[in-house]
C-alpha cells in the first residue's frame, strides 16, 4: 500500500520527518496546485503529483495518507472528499506524551513534546502542534488546529474548525465555539460562541467572522 503525504510545504516536511521512520513514503502531494513545488524534492522525496493523480491511483490501489497544511477549512474539505477512500494516518511525535486513556480520531497531528492527559477527545483531522498542553477531560473537534504552546487546562470543549493561536491560555471548563479563532496568546476565562475572533488577557470577541 502507498504511503502518501497530502500537502507540499512547511507542515507536510515536518510530518514526513515524524513518519519516514515507520512508513516508506512514496511521495508528496501538491494539493493547491502551487507552481512553487513543481518538481520539489525533499531529501530524496518527490511531488509526485495532485489531487488528480490520486483520483487515478485509486482506481487501481488502495493508498494511505497523511493531510498535512495548515487551513482548517480547506483540510476539512479534502479529508471529507478522500473519506472512506483511502486510509488516514495519525502522525504522533515520539517525544510527545500521550496518555493511555486518551481517544485520538483520524488524521491527528501531534507535534515534539506535546502533553494530552486522560480521557482526552482529539477529533479527526486536528492538528496539535509543538509543546501544547491539553490537560484531563477535555474535548477538542475535528478540523482544528492548537497552536504551539498553547495550555488547554481540565474539561474544556472546543468545537470543531477551531484555531487557537501560539502560547494561548483555556482555563477550566470553558466552550469555544465553532469556527473561531483565538489569537496568539490570548487567555480565555469566559466561553466564546460560534465564528469569532477573540484576542487578549481576558480574550474578548473582536469581530464576527464570515
Amino acid at each position: 500500500m502507498k504511503t502518501l503525504i497530502l500537502g507540499a510545504g512547511d507542515q507536510a516536511e515536518v510530518a514526513y520527518h515524524i513518519l519516514k521512520n515507520k512508513f516508506e513514503i512514496s511521495g508528496f502531494i501538491d494539493i493547491f496546485n502551487n507552481p512553487e513545488f513543481n518538481n520539489k524534492v525533499y531529501q530524496d522525496i518527490k511531488v509526485i503529483g495532485n489531487l488528480n493523480d490520486i483520483n487515478q491511483l485509486l482506481k487501481i490501489e488502495q493508498i494511505q495518507v497523511h493531510i498535512a497544511f495548515g487551513d482548517n477549512h480547506y483540510r476539512k474539505k479534502i479529508f471529507l472528499q478522500y473519506k472512506n477512500k483511502v486510509k488516514f494516518i495519525n502522525v504522533l511525535h515520539s517525544t510527545s506524551f500521550l496518555h493511555e486513556q486518551l481517544t485520538l480520531g483520524e488524521n491527528v497531528f501531534v507535534g515534539p513534546k506535546t502533553i494530552i492527559n486522560n480521557d482526552v477527545l482529539i477529533g479527526d483531522n486536528t492538528i496539535i502542534n509543538s509543546g501544547a498542553i491539553i490537560e484531563h477531560g477535555c474535548i477538542i473537534g475535528a478540523h482544528t488546529s492548537i497552536g504551539p504552546g498553547v495550555n488547554i487546562a481540565g474539561n474544556v470543549t472546543i468545537d470543531e474548525s477551531v484555531t487557537i493561536g501560539i502560547g494561548a491560555t483555556v482555563i477550566d471548563d470553558i466552550k469555544i465555539g465553532k469556527g473561531s479563532i483565538i489569537g496568539a496568546g490570548s487567555t480565555v476565562i469566559n466561553d466564546i460562541p460560534d465564528n469569532v475572533l477573540a484576542v487578549g488577557s481576558p480574550a474578548k470577541v473582536k469581530k464576527t467572522l464570515k
